[in-house]
């Protein structure tokens, strides 16, 4: 065989490069995505959006100030690490003391911490937390947004920044689905994952704002059934809280599954434990999506190991040497296994 090495170039804003690369390039026999998690993934969860859209605008006058900024996050792949609330005074003098010692008293999720800063009549409420990759190590990452959302329950005027604070709150409840009403569970494939992710001013009306929650889904549930769930939900939702939050997401994405005892399957784990001297290592999922679902007769193989928790998106991305010299090991052993012996026909088959 021969050996190629391709290198992606957008992954994180478009993922058009696989595209553009088969348009004039026959796809090879296979290929290892060094972009996961060792010893083999078996099955990449789908990626899947929420986003409810309102206006920031208060329905009421029940307090004295009103809100004039929200925004949480950076991107919808990573847990948010800050989220930021800004009140103005609306009715007599300012007197901010009575919110900062309310604030003051609220205990944070662990991992977070609130700051709050009055001038005048303006006041800026901080949630700060620790990011993490959404799909492959939600469980290290501290929400921000959802820290700030339950520091800020009953101490906003109805209207549209509580009722996404409210519904960040609801969705945040629970990391695997819970707080969506979302129970689905697998053997193999595990939980859902959900992350509370951004909230951002509309781009086509700087009057609204977006909350917008990422989700991992396993099978069996399709992307127009949780379309459907979620719908209802956010409908719900709106009845029980006088909101007007309308919903729209991203659903097209699906689960990339292949069969664990695939010729290709069993291979690669063979090569990782001569290489590690692993006693018979299990195939893995990965809640992230990787080229495998773009690049036909991929599949993810490492680069990391599953003894440590993923450091991609993390706010001090980095992976130790020792790891880095022990996964070129195993490709190493891999790719010659791979390379020098006959090609597997049917690799993704028994």
């Amino acid at each position: 065989h021969t050996i190629r090495l391709l290198v992606g170039s957008d992954e994180e804003s478009g993922s058009t490069d696989m595209t553009e690369y088969l348009a004039k390039h026959a796809p090879p026999d296979y290929s290892l995505v060094l972009d996961s998690s060792f010893p083999v993934v078996v099955g990449e969860k789908a990626w899947n959006s929420l986003s409810v859209t309102t206006p920031l605008a208060e329905r009421d006058a029940s307090k004295p100030y009103a809100v004039t900024k929200l925004t949480a996050g950076l991107s919808t792949s990573i847990v948010p690490d800050n989220a930021e609330l800004v009140l103005r005074w609306t009715s007599g003098a300012p007197d901010w003391s009575p919110l900062i010692d309310e604030l003051a008293a609220f205990h944070m999720p662990v991992g977070t911490r609130l700051v709050t800063k009055a001038d005048g009549d303006v006041i800026r409420i901080v949630a700060y937390g620790h990011s993490s990759h959404a799909g492959m190590n939600l469980e290290g990452g501290r929400n921000a947004l959802v820290g700030l959302a339950g520091a800020m329950e009953a101490k906003l005027p109805a209207g549209g920044a509580d009722d996404l604070l409210a519904f960040a709150r609801i969705a945040g409840a629970d990391l695997y689905g819970a707080g969506l009403d979302i129970s689905d569970s697998d053997p193999l494939w595990g939980r859902y994952a959900i992350n509370v992710a951004t909230i951002k001013p509309d781009p086509d009306d700087p009057k609204k704002s977006t909350l917008t929650i990422n989700i991992r889904r396993i099978p069996p549930r399709t992307g127009p059934q949780l379309e459907q769930h979620l719908k209802e939900f956010v409908a719900h939702f709106n009845s029980q809280h006088g909101a007007a939050l309308v919903p729209s997401g991203f659903y097209e994405d699906e689960p990339l599954s292949f069969n664990p005892k695939g010729k290709l399957v069993r291979r690669l784990l063979r090569d990782y434990a001569a290489a590690t001297g692993e006693k018979n290592p299990k195939p893995a999922i990965s809640g992230g999506g990787t080229y495998a679902k773009r690049l036909p007769n991929s599949i993810a193989f490492g680069m990391w190991f599953p003894d440590k928790p993923y450091p991609g998106h993390d706010v001090d991305e980095k992976n130790p040497i020792a790891d880095l010299e022990r996964g070129e090991r195993v490709l190493i052993r891999t790719l010659v296994d791979i390379a020098t012996r006959a090609r597997i026909v049917d690799p993704f088959k028994p």
